[in-house]
């Protein structure tokens, strides 16, 4: 089977590329988890309001109740998309070795690290919120640093604190391509949510794609990593 691997690194265009003919080539099976996850968010989004709607209709029921819905939704939600991740990019990066994946193995796969991936994300987006708060330009740097941690973790089975390193030496000295990467991909995340009716389908299409552009720069970097000097790494 033919194997997307790259045997050095990879430049701007040719990140999307690879990511891009992938993408293209596996559409289906990459962006259906990231649709069921829209579905399921627009389902939850309704489920909120309505109740709240009927919270606020029972007198005497705490506020606090309105409060419970919104937070469980949240946590929800956020466990999904975790699953869904690692699901992407477990999958692409079966691929990506020339192995024949399917969404079943790469869940069945991702359920197995499953603890590793949700303290792995709490990890990173506190160490981005802290980031933000310090004045923006940490957040930035934080989350350019750390933003292979999820695909460390699940293609290299490292715990969290060491996928955090990872990722940071992966991304020393290819700030400025990881950050470019980052910029267009979240740009075309805010243009498709603008667009009315449809635009958290587009959302999560752009999504499915910006987990294959981040699996295909976490192989880039790693081809890289493997023509460096020892004593560099």
């Amino acid at each position: 089977m033919s194997t997307y691997k790259p045997t050095r690194e990879l430049n701007f265009s040719e990140i999307l590329e690879y990511s891009w003919n992938i993408y293209i080539e596996h559409a289906i099976k990459i962006a259906l988890p990231y649709v069921i996850l829209g579905i399921i968010g627009v389902i939850l989004d309704k489920m909120q309001i309505s109740k709240s709607y009927i919270t606020l209709e029972i007198v005497g029921v705490p506020v606090h109740r309105i409060y419970g819905y919104t937070i469980i939704d949240t946590i929800i939600q956020m466990i999904l998309s975790m699953i869904v991740a690692g699901m992407v990019i477990k999958y692409v990066g079966d691929l990506v070795e020339g192995g024949k994946p399917t969404l079943r193995s790469s869940l069945d796969y991702v359920v197995t690290r499953l603890l590793d991936i949700i303290i792995a994300s709490i990890i990173f987006g506190t160490i981005l919120i802290i980031g933000f708060i310090l004045f923006i330009i940490p957040g930035i740097i934080f989350g350019i640093m750390f933003i292979l941690t999820m695909q460390v973790v699940v293609l290299e089975g490292k715990n969290p604190i060491e996928a955090l390193d990872r990722s940071r030496r992966l991304v020393s000295g290819r700030w400025a391509l990881t950050f470019i990467l980052i910029l267009i991909l979240l740009i075309l995340i805010l243009l498709a949510n603008a667009i009315p009716i449809i635009g958290w389908i587009l959302v999560m299409l752009v999504q499915s794609y910006m987990m294959v552009v981040l699996t295909m720069l976490y192989y880039s970097l790693k081809a890289r990593e493997e023509h460096l000097p020892p004593q560099v790494i």
